[in-house]
């Protein structure tokens, strides 16, 4: 199964056909992303921290990590979205567009980081 795209520019030319091997990688991904939810819905939010091997010793997982990460990839997209309106550089509208969806799902990644380093965030409040 073969799906060509006649709008996108010759950059992106090897993303124009997408295969089984792209389809059955995709369905991959989505399978450890389905298996990583569980993990952090039913094992860490259910038993806490311990889970995610923190203790006195290691007081910053891996979870404040990425949300530092994925902050700066927003700020990063903001920028480079706002330079662009700024200096109205027509040719790099797209980069704009593209760099703003980037900081946007970037800053919904942080706050899911965010939720999942608390530990229990049912207890949030």
């Amino acid at each position: 199964m073969t799906t060509r795209m006649s709008s996108l520019p010759d950059a992106f030319r090897t993303l124009r056909i997408t295969g089984p091997g792209y389809w059955a990688f995709t369905v991959i991904l989505g399978l450890l992303i389905v298996a990583g939810a569980y993990l952090i819905v039913f094992d860490q939010w259910v038993h806490g921290l311990g889970t995610s091997a923190l203790n006195n010793r290691v007081s910053w997982g891996l979870e404040i990590v990425n949300f530092v990460f994925f902050i700066g990839l927003s700020a990063g997209g903001i920028i480079i979205a706002a330079l662009a309106h700024i200096f109205g550089l027509k040719e790099y509208k797209p980069v704009a567009r593209v760099a703003e969806v980037l900081a946007i799902s970037c800053l919904i990644l942080a706050l899911l980081f965010i939720l999942t380093s608390v530990g229990r965030p049912d207890r949030l409040l």
